[in-house]
């Protein structure tokens, strides 16, 4: 007998505006629902305690965005117990609970599912440096490899244990939710180095962001939903945050680069590794 339950899903709390999604995972059966909340206890709707266990609930500190949240769970050890893994945002609509026996299916051959294809497949490490800059195994400028929207992975046991963790960029100092995507980035090529899947990637639909079973929504809100104008977010802090950013971003490619010309070592990458350090490692 197998000694491991069916599935867990890792629903990243950050909208709690879905009521239905979470009471709708939660009765699928033969999956537990764990949700790693990136709002206090004091943010965080009464109604989710009463959907989901109170011991299926961890708080912690968004510093790394979704991957830093899937991370987080990662480092818990649950996921050993069950034979395939979902990891999803909030935000998202399930149309049918099919997409659970449809992704079980296809991660027979693939290591890694995800929901609508990628609008950029593959990534090209030449195209955009500073998204590896901080992975500890860079790949080389014409390495490219695919990879999923963080909306939406399913995976397996085996496929945690090969890639072992994610290559989180670690925000600490808040400054753009881009450096999500670095995560997503450098992950993939990590994950897809140290597969022993005979194919990697798949997805459930060839349409950005929806498939069958699934709408993936972006920042709580669809694209097509009108976005209410606020001068209020103008403030010294946005373009503080709005500088940073420029400036991390080409720290982050330079260090790449040198990356590529010379190895970890020279002042080159000494210098922009330190500053990238600093705004990069955990806190």
């Amino acid at each position: 007998m197998d000694p491991y339950s069916d599935s867990c899903i890792c629903v990243l709390g950050w909208h709690f505006n879905n009521r239905d999604l979470y009471k709708q995972l939660s009765e699928l059966p033969n999956a537990e629902l764990y949700v790693v909340s990136h709002k206090t206890i004091a943010e965080v709707p009464e109604w989710l305690r009463e959907v989901v266990s109170q011991r299926n609930i961890f708080y912690e500190p968004n510093c790394g965005y979704d991957w830093g949240g899937y991370q987080q769970f990662l480092e818990k050890d649950i996921w050993r117990k069950f034979e395939f893994i979902f990891f999803m945002h909030d935000d998202l609509v399930v149309k049918d609970n099919g997409f659970v026996a449809e992704c079980q299916n296809r991660l027979r051959e693939f290591a890694v599912v995800g929901n609508g294809a990628q609008q950029e497949n593959p990534f090209v490490p030449s195209h955009n440096p500073q998204r590896y800059s901080h992975a500890r195994d860079v790949p080389g400028q014409e390495d490219s490899h695919p990879g999923v929207r963080g909306s939406f992975v399913a995976t397996t046991r085996s496929g945690l244990e090969d890639v072992g963790s994610f290559e989180v960029f670690w925000d600490r100092c808040q400054i753009s939710d881009v450096f999500g995507n670095h995560s997503l980035v450098a992950t993939f090529h990590k994950w897809k180095k140290k597969t022993r899947s005979t194919q990697f990637c798949d997805w459930l639909s060839d349409t950005y962001c929806e498939s069958p079973w699934i709408i993936e929504f972006q920042r709580g809100h669809s694209e097509d939903a009108p976005k209410a104008l606020s001068w209020s977010k103008y403030t010294p802090t946005y373009y503080y945050k709005k500088a940073m950013r420029k400036v991390l971003l080409t720290v982050c490619k330079w260090k790449t680069e040198a990356i590529w010309r010379r190895g970890r070592t020279g002042l080159a990458y000494r210098m922009w590794h330190a500053i990238e350090y600093f705004f990069a490692r955990r806190g």
